[in-house]
């Protein structure tokens, strides 16, 4: 039996998509790679676009990607930016994963919103670690003393 040339496209591009999803997990990233992949054909590109539309976001996926870069303390603040973006699309997928809410939490905090964070993590009903035992005195505000938090 012999595919057709569509189809042999439409296999390329679902394979694309499917390895771009596990290596970036977040959908407008993979949709940028491949609207910017000079090696794609035009027609393999308008498919995988396609696929990529249709592919759903795996929340485990995006907490694992997000978790290394929201709990290291030596990365730099746009890849705590880019953890933030994941378990923010993690908790849009789960919303009741306490596991999701508390990193998110975390990586508002990491990202400046300490109020916001604060709100997360006690929805959440977590005052746990960012780095180990860490209580809620150390989530507080810069600049505030603890009452004000």
């Amino acid at each position: 039996i012999r595919a057709t040339k569509s189809a042999v496209q439409k296999l390329a591009a679902r394979r694309l998509v499917e390895r771009l999803f596990k290596k970036l997990p977040l959908r407008k990233n993979v949709e940028k790679q491949i609207r910017e992949d000079k090696t794609i054909s035009s027609n393999i590109r308008r498919f995988a676009l396609q696929f990529a539309d249709d592919f759903r976001e795996n929340p485990q996926s995006l907490f694992s990607a997000a978790e290394p870069l929201i709990l290291s303390a030596t990365l730099k603040p746009e890849d705590y930016q880019q953890g933030l973006q994941y378990i923010e699309a993690a908790v849009k997928i789960q919303p009741r994963n306490h596991k999701y809410q508390t990193l998110l939490g975390i990586a508002q905090y990491r990202n400046g919103k300490y109020k916001t964070a604060l709100v997360t993590l006690e929805r959440a009903q977590i005052v746990t670690a960012v780095y180990g035992h860490v209580g809620t005195g150390s989530l507080r505000i810069p600049g505030t003393r603890p009452s004000q938090t």
